[in-house]
């Protein structure tokens, strides 16, 4: 992937146990098909198996600290080909809770030219001036030409509700 692209999209995560499910994620996939076993603490989209193997590019909203290497239950990360993050913030101090049932808005934009991708994430009524994660990053060395824009999410014993409320997607 060498082209530059602007994605915002608000979401919402409504907990229906507590505490809440696993969370949300924003992925850029080498392919449609979800590996086996990727429920719960995986997001849908590795395994034990695919970790390090997958071609995907991930941007995590996290409602679980599942591993040591998550920081709280309440952050962003940037995966790749892992469910590990590469670098990740918490959004507390940005008076963003995911768990708490409001709209979210989150713009993911990556720079082709200058191989960054820059993330924010705010509550509907306040947007964020300053990006919230900016990473440098080749897609070209780490997803095909050709790839798939999506979402996705899951549960495992602990369940919420995450809907997409609106998307925009540029390239």
């Amino acid at each position: 992937m060498k082209a530059s692209f602007n994605s915002t999209f608000v979401f919402n995560i409504h907990p229906i146990t507590s505490p809440s499910g696993e969370g949300f994620a924003f992925i850029l996939a080498s392919n449609t098909s979800l590996p086996s076993s990727s429920a719960g603490q995986w997001l849908g989209n590795v395994n034990s198996t695919s970790i390090r193997v997958s071609n995907i590019v991930v941007v995590e909203f996290d409602t679980r600290k599942n591993y040591d290497e998550d920081i709280d239950d309440n952050h962003a990360g940037l995966d790749v080909k892992s469910i590990y993050s590469i670098q990740q913030q918490p959004l507390g101090p940005h008076s963003v809770n995911l768990s708490s049932g409001i709209d979210v808005v989150a713009t993911v934009y990556f720079d082709a030219k200058d191989g960054k991708m820059s993330i924010f994430v705010s509550t509907s009524d306040l947007r964020l001036k300053k990006p919230l994660l900016v990473v440098d990053l080749d897609l070209s060395k780490l997803l095909p030409k050709d790839v798939f824009v999506g979402f996705s999410a899951s549960t495992g014993v602990y369940t919420q509700v995450n809907t997409k409320r609106s998307w925009n997607f540029s390239s």
